[in-house]
């Protein structure tokens, strides 16, 4: 194990020291010590057959007979149409590498590839879960072996916590801590040996302590920074045409013993190729085989909307703008529309009912609206008009809508 091979490191290096001092201050030379290498193969292989492409949105179906609910079920004729998911299981030493020793060991994590090939909208992740139905011979997206995968901010606490107490920093820690009493207590042993006793203190909290550090690096922080660059989270934007990869990580003690956890992490290929068989209705699979799960994702098909901006307004023919009177008005701006834009219109501070255009450019950049002016209006009524989306509620500053020239005196 990998703790024991920190241990058994720090104890050669203590040794080593001994040694030194019983040669008088000859360093002996000590064997080099390698990490093991792991040669299980990885189960890390892209999945490429058409069953495991998913095209699939994610709804939960209430039933009241008593069935379970179900999960990855089209929402919508287009998601079946233009979303498509591939996932691969991800070796759990590759996981411990690249995201922690904590994430390998109690994470199944999976590399999951979104797809939308919507040639207008793009797709919006709410959530993406695992279904691991198919493996305790239940129905295709039962709700009890659905799995969401962990949110982020809480999967950030695992390899922090792991800062402290995996066996590599925890025993750094303790080598630490023993240095510094080690080098606190010189002054109270005897003068026989205090000079050797100081020498020895001062070489374990100098050389030794730098040595270990510096054979077994800490790489949490890179671990994090991977972490957060490709864990999944909610509300990720795939663009239209185009496709986006992040891990998903399902926690292993929801579903598997201690046992199989740590049957898992020494030999993959061995444990998914165990349990009892299962019939998924076209073949027989192991029911510990992770590799014939579903990965299901639930989105929405989204589209950017322009903003609607006003740069002028004012009136057609001013001089036709008389109380009383019905008159056009020319507006400019941007992302004008008939069926989206309305006209907020206020004159002498009374608001009038927000209006669509009367007519708008093939661009979108000019439009004429048609507003009556009441009976009591002049030259000096202040009158001020703007815009707003019916869709976002997003709405301009009002403009002054004012005569140039004034008319001539009646």
């Amino acid at each position: 194990m990998k703790h024991d091979l920190h241990v058994v490191t720090a104890l050669a290096i203590l040794v080593v020291v001994q040694l030194s001092v019983r040669a008088g201050g000859q360093m002996q030379q000590a064997q080099s010590i390698s990490s093991p290498t792991d040669s299980q193969p990885s189960t890390n292989q892209p999945v490429t057959d058409t069953k495991d492409q998913q095209k699939i949105g994610l709804r939960s179906i209430s039933s009241g007979s008593g069935n379970s609910n179900l999960y990855c079920t089209p929402d919508s004729t287009a998601e079946s149409t233009y979303i498509r998911v591939r996932r691969s299981l991800v070796d759990p030493k590759e996981a411990s590498d690249s995201y922690g020793r904590r994430i390998g060991r109690r994470f199944i994590v999976f590399e999951v590839t979104v797809e939308n090939n919507n040639p207008n909208l793009q797709y919006l992740l709410h959530n993406v879960s695992v279904d691991l139905s198919k493996l305790h011979g239940a129905p295709s997206g039962s709700l009890e072996w659905s799995f969401s995968s962990q949110d982020l901010i809480m999967l950030r606490g695992v390899p922090e916590k792991g800062a402290d107490y995996d066996p590599r920093n925890l025993t750094l820690h303790l080598m630490q801590g023993t240095g510094a009493v080690a080098g606190g207590v010189t002054g109270l042993t005897s003068t026989a040996i205090q000079d050797i006793y100081g020498g020895v203190a001062a070489a374990f909290n100098g050389p030794v302590l730098t040595s270990y550090a510096g054979i077994f690096p800490d790489h949490t922080s890179t671990q994090l920074n991977r972490l957060s660059d490709s864990a999944f989270t909610a509300n990720t934007v795939v663009a239209k045409q185009s496709a986006k990869t992040f891990a998903i990580f399902v926690p292993e003690g929801i579903f598997l013993t201690k046992s199989d956890q740590k049957k898992y992490w020494k030999e993959p290929i061995l444990f998914l190729n165990s349990g009892e068989m299962i019939s998924d209705g076209t073949k027989s699979i192991h029911s510990n085989d992770f590799r014939q799960v579903s990965v299901c994702v639930d989105g929405a098909f989204i589209s950017e909307i322009p903003a609607t901006t006003l740069a002028s307004v004012k009136y057609d023919d001013s001089s036709k703008a008389k109380a009383g009177s019905s008159v056009t008005i020319d507006l400019t701006g941007t992302n004008f529309s008939t069926t989206d834009t309305l006209i907020d219109l206020t004159i002498d501070k009374s608001q009038t009912p927000p209006f669509p255009p009367a007519s708008v450019s093939s661009d979108g950049k000019s439009a004429t609206a048609t507003i009556s002016l009441p009976s009591t209006w002049t030259a000096q009524t202040t009158v001020t008009v703007g815009v707003e989306s019916k869709s976002t509620g997003q709405k301009t500053a009002p403009l002054s809508l004012a005569l140039t020239p004034a008319p001539a005196a009646q």
